[in-house]
């Protein structure tokens, strides 16, 4: 366990916001978790953060960030064709990615380089060219704050939705993931049907995983900025899922893409809209929008939280007047 008091969150957070924290505490054992529970830091504001790659500080928090840091890849179950891995909740992400790629277990490899602990993936839903974790997340295990419990809960009961879960809604902040299975092959099975995967891998002869791995990786750092050199949180803003109707009305005006979810609705492109509204590779002051990938907002270097929010503000204001559609910001705002 390891505890910083009056803590520089830019050294937390992929944002880089100039912000503190009265404390942030690491949890390292399960065991820690549970102390830090029966003390009386438990009793003041507290918030469980990762790699901190999906939250935008406003202002200074006062009170206990809990960054857990607990490591540990086990293996459960193999049947010859699937196999069931369990990880620990502070493992980096894409170092799992990769090692599960090592161990010729098929099926994240879309989801490679994206930041963020493990335990994150099932409060948002992370996904990205094609693939979401709930693809293959088999059970969570999680910490019942209020009881002390242990609670696992089925994929079913994880009620994932696009960028959702019910960590993220119905029981947020009740839970602290502590674990979590994913069901992977130990067939190869790749996902080109992304536009941009297809491009980089369209015309190649018997595609590997590890094709796709290093295609997705090339993309990724090709549209977006490191974080260790400007500060930013990746996508700010979900992709709009509107009517159909609706979207006939805009294509009278506009030539929007779209990607069908059902029969009656249907996903819009939010870097599009923001582009088309003029937004992308502007900047104000010390934030802007990025010029290769107009859903990251950057931290050009000395922000405030403030500064990026309001922002966000202007453009969902934009794009809510031109389009008639608000977008949803996918960074958690503190």
């Amino acid at each position: 366990m390891k505890l910083e008091n009056h803590a520089l969150l830019k050294h937390y957070t992929t944002f880089g916001v100039e912000a503190y924290a009265d404390r942030v505490l690491e949890i390292e054992q399960e065991n820690e978790l549970y102390d830090f529970f029966s003390s009386a830091y438990a009793q003041q504001p507290y918030m469980l953060i990762g790699e901190g790659s999906n939250l935008l500080f406003v202002n200074d928090y006062h009170g206990t960030l809990v960054k857990m840091q607990t490591k540990g890849i086990v293996q459960k179950e193999n049947d010859g064709k699937n196999v069931i891995v369990a990880v620990k909740a502070g493992e980096v992400w894409d170092d799992f990615v990769r090692y599960a790629l090592q161990k010729s277990w098929y099926g994240l490899e879309n989801l490679a380089l994206i930041p963020g602990k493990v335990g994150s993936s099932p409060v948002q839903n992370i996904g990205a060219y094609g693939r979401e974790a709930k693809d293959f997340i088999y059970k969570v295990h999680a910490y019942e704050t209020a009881s002390g419990r242990v609670r696992t809960f089925t994929n079913a009961e994880c009620e994932f939705a696009y960028r959702n879960s019910i960590f993220k809604n119905k029981l947020k902040g009740q839970y602290v993931i502590l674990e979590v299975e994913f069901l992977l092959s130990l067939v190869p099975d790749v996902n080109i049907q992304y536009e941009d995967v297809k491009k980089r891998l369209g015309n190649a002869c018997h595609i590997t995983p590890k094709q796709v791995y290093d295609a997705v990786v090339q993309i990724r750092r090709e549209k977006l900025p490191d974080p260790q050199i400007t500060g930013n949180a990746g996508s700010f803003f979900k992709n709009p899922v509107v009517s159909l109707s609706q979207y006939r009305q805009l294509k009278q005006q506009y030539d929007l893409k779209m990607y069908p979810v059902s029969e009656e609705v249907c996903k819009l492109s939010a870097a599009e809209l923001i582009t088309v509204c003029g937004w992308r590779g502007k900047r104000t002051g010390n934030v802007g929008v990025h010029p290769n990938q107009a859903l990251v907002l950057v931290n050009y270097g000395g922000a405030k939280g403030a500064e990026v929010y309001h922002l966000a503000k202007q453009i969902q204001a934009d794009v809510n007047n031109r389009f008639g559609v608000m977008l949803d910001m996918e960074v958690n705002v503190i």
